[in-house]
């Protein structure tokens, strides 16, 4: 929900409210844009990443990882027989990892695979293959909107030190959540 005040009463607003002027300006339509688009970003992300697909693990290799990944998330979510092959195929491609301790392995299609994102915390940095990674996002999605999405927030992670430390030093999917929303 999004409330729109346009009350000059004071009053303490409910969560999620903007406050504009009883004629509204181009300033206080670009702040509901900015809103809704934030509430929007909550909810694509939501959908995409459940609590159970937010996990701790201690792999010593990153196929292991990818083996603890789909282990841990095999209860929740169902894929097809060869995705581990399909993430390897592409990890073959080309590495998935980035600097600032961060790796995106994905599937080389995502052709009959759910849309998740499984978010995996390693309790020790592995070596992925060259550059040591502390965070990995398990990513399958077959809209190209919600990819880009993600990939944008993602790529500012990587790019950004203290983004990549903030989302590596949260402790719990609400803190994770809070963090990569406000990215």
């Amino acid at each position: 929900d999004l409330f729109i005040n346009v009350s000059d009463a004071s009053f303490i607003p409910p969560a999620n409210t903007v406050n504009t002027s009883p004629l509204m300006t181009a300033h206080d339509l670009e702040q509901i844009q900015n809103a809704l688009s934030s509430i929007h970003s909550r909810q694509r992300l939501e959908k995409l990443i459940n609590p159970n697909l937010y996990i701790e693990i201690q792999p010593e290799s990153w196929k292991e990882c990818i083996d603890m990944i789909l282990s841990e998330i095999s209860p929740f979510i169902t894929l097809p027989d060869n995705f581990r092959q399909l993430v390897i195929e592409r990890e073959k491609l080309g590495t998935t990892e980035y600097k600032n301790n961060i790796a995106v392995p994905h599937a080389i299609t995502t052709e009959n695979i759910p849309d998740f994102l499984t978010v995996a915390h390693l309790r020790k940095p592995i070596i992925w293959k060259e550059k040591p990674v502390s965070l990995v996002f398990l990513l399958s999605s077959s809209n190209s909107k919600t990819s880009a999405w993600f990939l944008e927030r993602i790529g500012k992670a990587v790019q950004s030190p203290s983004i990549a430390e903030a989302l590596m030093n949260a402790q719990s999917y609400k803190a994770f959540m809070s963090t990569f929303l406000s990215i």
